[in-house]
């Protein structure tokens, strides 16, 4: 059904701007949580524990920028794969109309001494069907 396409559609749309706006909020709380621990020295708690937050910190950033990367890579890549798409959709419907047109007039030629004469000026134009 039509109706289901366009809200299976509108639901990728959304989740993928949901998923990104959760992996920003993560990277830069995780940037703002680095920055203020930059100054901490580690701190011993108990005999053996040493609780480092700057090391912690950076290991977050570490983990959240390539998820960064790849949502901007989503969203940079999907723009580009749909102009792709739109432009070969366009493609196809030229040719195909291009295709209908030179069959319409091949199909009311009397004279195959023309037809043989258009192969001549540009065989792949008009090449031969079986």
């Amino acid at each position: 059904m039509p109706g289901e396409e366009s809200t299976s559609t509108n639901l990728r749309a959304w989740g993928s701007i949901v998923v990104t706006v959760l992996v920003f909020v993560a990277f830069f709380w995780t940037l703002y949580y680095l920055l203020h621990n930059i100054s901490d020295t580690p701190k011993m708690t108990g005999t053996t524990t040493i609780r480092d937050q700057f090391d912690r910190s950076k290991t977050a950033i570490g983990f959240t920028a390539p998820l960064v990367t790849l949502a901007l890579g989503y969203w940079f890549g999907a723009d580009g794969k749909a102009k792709a798409e739109a432009k070969a959709e366009g493609a196809v419907a030229e040719a195909k109309q291009a295709n209908a047109e030179t069959k319409a007039v091949l199909s009311v030629v009397q004279d195959p001494e023309i037809v043989t004469k258009a192969r001549q000026v540009d065989s792949r134009a008009f090449r031969e069907t079986h």
